[in-house]
């Protein structure tokens, strides 16, 4: 257990400030170090910014600050703080863990509350200093800390013998794995991977498993994450490619089928530059030629070593054999691999197939064009966890025509592969059929359609009459049937409105009762807790009558343990409740008559504990009963409440006043019917108890003024709060609502009806006149560079006007079952989903842009399609639109766009564009560094030689930049003569040092020649040293630059603070 190098200076320096406390501590206290990160910080700054992440730390800082148990604390790296803190000696682990937790959680719910979409807690570890050993506490407390945060549930562990002994069980499994290793107790099951296409068996992946005792096989999460932590997963790798070679020669010896294999490797592999060689070796022993075996990397490996994954893929395709990036999208590695990296097949994570809407929406923009880079750069696709034929059908429409997942087959040993293999004859059956190619003769039917009928024949005029007496006959008795419905389920909803209202109602009445109980039992163990500091009667007495002169309905009383013992001889049915405070329990009483009060009261009991923790008695408060029932002020919308009554389970009702009914609250009702429904009700609470606190009905069947009750459990002594209401209000509503509504209904029926006479007897004068417009359009239609089309949802068919051939590749002018077989090569895979969401009539806009393919250069090129629906009872049952090829103007907005974000003079991004970049590469990869880079003197060369020479000094400045630091910084102008830029590849001071010297030297030659070129002062932030976020970096690289200037500019600097 080391602290990293990097942090050893901050925890120097938190070492120093405690070593003079601990020697002035005086004696009977302990010492401890508490290390704790922040789980979740991460997501803060990407979902709500980085400002949001530098609040939250602030804040974790203040409350430190507010907590005088921590002596001193400190953050010594991104989100991870140490504190030092006392406790008396003999506090054990538990109540130190404990007191941890009580003290965090207020503050980690109100931090919850800021940020609702991270999931926050704090993994903490301590350590107890020893022998004034401050660093070893440190590194333990540390060690504690990882082990808290691998739980992921915000835990507080101590470093002690149980996680040593966690230690111990690490190291024997790992001698176990390296034993079976030697032993070769590993073997290799297949999982096949398939064309979705051809229903072809193109490959299997090798996937390892372990065999254990009586030859059980073990899956590799029992093993990998071991193996991988102690480096054996090399060995394992070697092991695996040795075994598939020897299968694979065995059945070529045979003259059997085999198909190519796919071998994993470990991260680990790149720190080794032989590997290469090592594994082309073991297939060569074998005489297997390199297209027999293919070799996976996991996306994650770029993280760790980019340069050593890029010299092993390079040699691995210096043999010929094929890599594929494994588990894409799992991580976080960029664009980069696809720019620097030589692959073949890029392996996409089963997370693209997550059914999450959230996840979807985004997996549906990220997914196609993840396809569309890959297929343009001749890189083969294939997605892995694919579960079901709906998964399939997806991918194949977006281009991804390769799968492997456990819909075709889990892993199986590779006996069983080939067994099933040789069965299926190396190809399975599939139901995803390509388009149907139309033949000549139905190409020509099809375009019949179209052809203009002549001799169509005029319906007669009583046809249209006949045809609208049925339809009025229709019309009239769906609005009957209609309205019926309309009116209860009018009712329905506002009984349901009501009811809803009033258990939202009698919620607040409970939660009012149950607050004041907790708030007179909070003053009764405050009330012990002085009691038990000062036992004697005659304070006690005094105190209490005190007390109770300024009460003006509660009373107080204390009972020693003596005289409860006197209590429970008089009263045998005391004995429970006594015994109950005894244990330390609080006891509420049911509700009684008070004859020395001469009201109806409850009381509340806890116990009394002296400093010894003996039992010593109890204190009781007496509560007016009426506070039980008494109603809030605020009564429901929907009626008026006419009474609330405290009762039992079973529904007899509690006196809690004088004068109130007794017997059981079903007594009060006045029918058969609305008994029924209220012993329903207190069926439903009991059946439900700790489930539904709160249940509402209504009682009667049909009233004018509609009576509700709801019944609230008060979770003590079987008592519930039966609230009664009168809705009429809410039925009063209901009646005006379908009221006006069948007024209005007949209005605008009556309307129709005009509108249906008026339309047939237009329709005929219309009917010769859209005879020559049709005619007419079909011939303008050939000289439009506009495609007009329509589309019958319901039959699935489009057609398009006959110059859609000349402007992008299409099937067929009419297809029918379009949708169902439609070919995803026609359109951009990306824009597929907006087009198909357009024709079902699901789109809220009124245009859409889309690639089509080019019938000439079979090339994507942008269109504008604008569209109208047409609609039938307010569905749409038809799209009729046209496309409009807008290439050139795509390509324009697309020039301005990018004249929007670059400097004109430089080409380097603007800062608003430059801040936005930096952003972006600091939350893939939270590394490299900043430089602020200000022209010593610029003023001058403007004043003496021109602004003209001044942006010629500029531009060449910016060749300079750009050469020094290569294309993969990212470069800005962020004002007249300020430019920075990030590198992601200068990930330390001295790596950012040698690149600032390196341009200092560019420019330096480049003024050897040209006199009016100035030289610059650059200031230098190194990420996460100097800051993790930009602002951060830049305020950081700035303060360098001025301590550049100050040392005499033209040269480099750091942050004079860091």
């Amino acid at each position: 257990m080391n602290i990293n190098n990097e942090f050893i200076k901050y925890v120097q320096t938190f070492t120093d400030r405690i070593k003079p406390v601990l020697e002035s501590s005086p004696e009977g206290w302990e010492h401890f170090i508490f290390c704790v990160d922040i789980f979740g910080f991460r997501n803060i700054n990407r979902l709500y910014g980085h400002e949001a992440g530098n609040r939250l730390l602030s804040a974790i800082d203040a409350f430190m600050e507010r907590n005088d148990d921590i002596l001193l604390h400190t953050r010594f790296y991104s989100d991870h703080f140490l504190y030092f803190v006392r406790y008396e000696k003999g506090t054990s682990d538990e109540e130190i863990i404990a007191d941890r937790q009580s003290r965090v959680k207020g503050f980690l719910l109100s931090q919850q509350q800021k940020y609702p979409a991270c999931r926050l807690n704090f993994p903490c570890g301590f350590s107890r200093i020893e022998n004034a050993d401050v660093e070893r506490a440190i590194e333990e407390a540390n060690f504690a800390r990882k082990e808290a945060k691998r739980t992921g549930e915000g835990k507080t562990l101590s470093f002690n013998s149980e996680l040593i002994k966690d230690i111990s069980l690490q190291r024997q499994l790992e001698e176990s794995l390296n034993l079976a290793l030697r032993d070769e107790q590993f073997c290799f099951f297949l999982q096949p991977k398939v064309d979705l296409t051809t229903g072809e068996i193109c490959g299997a992946e090798a996937l390892v498993r372990r065999i254990g005792r009586d030859d059980a096989i073990i899956p590799p999460d029992a093993f990998l994450p071991a193996m991988e932590a102690s480096g054996a997963v090399t060995e394992l790798d070697l092991l695996v490619c040795r075994q598939v070679c020897r299968f694979l020669a065995e059945r070529i010896a045979k003259g059997l089928p085999v198909v190519r294999t796919s071998v994993n490797l470990s991260r680990l592999h790149t720190q080794n530059p032989d590997v290469a060689d090592a594994f082309h070796s073991i297939v060569s022993q074998y005489s297997l030629s390199p297209e027999l075996i293919q070799f996976e990397l996991t996306e994650t490996i770029f993280l760790n070593d980019f340069s050593g994954a890029k010299k092993l893929i390079d040699r691995l395709r210096f043999f010929g054999y094929s890599v594929a990036i494994d588990d894409f999208g799992s991580g976080y590695a960029g664009i980069n691999i696809w720019q620097e990296l030589d692959f073949d097949v890029l392996k996409l994570d089963k997370r693209f197939l997550n059914e999450n809407p959230e996840r979807a929406l985004r997996n549906e923009a990220i997914l196609p064009n993840v396809i569309n880079i890959s297929q343009r750069l001749k890189i083969g696709v294939l997605c892995e966890g694919v579960e079901t034929a709906e998964q399939c059908r997806h991918l194949l429409r977006l281009g991804c025509r390769r799968v492997q997942g456990y819909y075709f087959s889990k892993p199986v040993p590779p006996e069983e592969f080939y067994e099933s293999y040789e069965k299926l004859q190396g190809r399975y059956s599939l139901n995803f059929p390509e388009q149907k190619k139309l033949t000549g003769e139905e190409r020509k039917q099809k375009h019949d359609l179209l052809s203009y009928k002549k001799s169509a024949r005029r319906p007669r005029f009583f046809v249209y009459a006949l045809t609208f007496l049925f339809l009025a006959i229709f019309v009239s008795t769906s609005v009957a049937v209609t309205f019926s419905f309309y009116r209860k389920s009018t009712q329905q909803q506002f009984q349901e409105m009501t009811t809803e209202t009033l258990n939202a109602y009698a919620s607040e009445q409970k939660s009012s009762v149950l607050a004041g109980i907790v708030n007179e039992v909070d003053t009764l163990k405050a009330l012990s807790v002085i009691i038990g500091e000062n036992p004697e009667k005659t304070y006690i007495d005094a105190y209490l009558k005190a007390l109770n002169s300024s009460s003006a309905s509660n009373v107080f009383q204390y009972s020693s343990a003596s005289e409860l013992e006197i209590l429970v001889s008089k009263y045998p049915e005391n004995a429970q409740p006594v015994a109950a405070l005894k244990k330390g329990e609080t006891v509420v009483s049911d509700v009684y008559y008070s004859t020395s009060r001469k009201v109806w009261v409850f009381s509340i009991a806890v116990p009394v504990f002296n400093g010894s923790n003996a039992f010593t008695g109890g204190i009781r408060g007496l509560i007016p009963a009426d506070v039980l029932t008494s109603l809030s002020p605020y009564p429901p919308a929907q009626g008026k409440v006419t009474a609330c009554y405290l009762t039992k389970g079973t529904g007899e009702i509690v006196s809690v006043a004088d004068g109130m009914p007794g017997g059981s609250v079903f007594e009060l009702c006045e029918t058969d019917y609305e008994r029924k429904n209220l012993q329903c009700l207190y069926s439903i609470s009991g059946a439900c108890d700790g489930i539904f606190d709160v249940n509402s009905i209504r009682l009667e069947q049909e009233n004018t003024s509609p009576i509700y009750v709801s019944l609230a459990s008060l979770d003590y002594n079987d008592w519930h709060l039966a609230i009664f209401l009168t809705a009429d209000a809410a039925a009063a509503r209901s009646r005006a609502i379908v009221r006006n509504s069948f007024v209005a209904t007949g209005i605008l029926l009556g309307a129709t009806a005009v509108a249906c006479i008026s339309s047939i007897l237009l329709f005929n004068h219309q009917q010769k006149r859209l005879s020559s417009e049709e005619r007419r359009y079909l011939l303008l239609e050939q000289f439009s560079d506009t495609v007009l089309f329509d589309y019958d949802i319901a039959k699935d068919t489009i057609r398009f006007t006959s110059n859609a051939e000349k402007l992008f590749l299409i099937h067929d002018l009419v297809q029918s079952s379009f949708l169902k077989n439609f070919d995803q090569s026609y359109i951009y895979a990306a824009d597929a989903t907006a087009f198909r969401k357009m024709l079902l009539g699901a789109s809220s806009q009124r245009e859409t842009r889309i690639r089509l393919l080019n019938p000439e250069s079979r090339q994507y090129f942008w269109c504008l399609v604008r569209f109208l629906y047409v609609r039938t009872k307010g569905v749409p049952t038809s799209v009729v639109g046209k496309i409009v090829d807008i290439d050139n103007l795509k390509q324009r907005e697309d020039k301005l766009l990018e004249i929007a974000e670059t400097d004109g003079l430089t080409g380097f991004f603007n800062k608003i564009s430059v801040a936005k970049q930096v952003r972006e590469q600091l939350e893939s990869v939270p590394a490299g560094s900043l430089f602020m880079i200000d022209i010593d003197d610029f003023k001058k060369v403007n004043d003496t030689y021109g602004h003209f020479t001044g942006d010629k000094t500029l531009r060449l400045l910016a060749e300079e930049i750009r050469s020094a630091f290569g294309e993969n910084g990212v470069f800005g102008r962020v004002g007249g003569d300020e430019l920075i830029v990030f590198s992601p590849e200068c990930k330390d001071r001295s790596a950012a040092k040698a690149r600032g010297d390196k341009l200092l030297k560019r420019i330096a030659k480049v003024a050897e020649k040209d006199s009016a070129f100035p030289f610059v002062s650059i200031g230098i932030a190194v990420c996460p040293a100097d800051g993790t976020t930009f602002e951060e970096l830049f305020l950081a690289a700035d303060r360098a630059m001025y301590e550049a200037k100050r040392q005499g500019k033209n040269r480099c600097s750091f942050d004079a603070n860091r």
